[in-house]
């Protein structure tokens, strides 16, 4: 028993003198799912850019201004792992463009 306790005490003094893991940079951003609606309108939307560290301010606020075109119904991000840092894909449901025939 008192070994583990040691063990553990031993991994809590160790955990702190870790080197804090850098911030990921984005390598590359994405833009998926659109069709009817320019490409260029969804990216003008888009702050995050290559080589800024991914912040999740930057894309909640990216998120609400693809939502404020008013083109989409869902709009999300996804996050993938590169060798060169992240890599940030912009995903939007498009609405349809014709809701009710009367």
């Amino acid at each position: 028993m008192r070994f583990f306790v040691g063990v553990i005490v031993c991994l809590l003094l160790w955990i702190p003198s870790l080197p804090a893991r850098a911030a990921a940079r984005i390598a590359e951003v994405r833009v998926e799912g659109v069709h009817r609606v320019d490409d260029d309108a969804v990216r003008v939307q888009i702050t995050a850019t290559v080589g800024d560290e991914v912040d999740p301010e930057t894309i909640d606020t990216d998120i609400k201004g693809i939502y404020s075109l008013d083109f989409f119904d869902r709009v999300w991000v996804t996050s993938e792992p590169s060798p060169a840092g992240e890599i940030l894909t912009y995903h939007v449901k498009e609405r349809p463009y014709v809701e009710e025939i009367l």
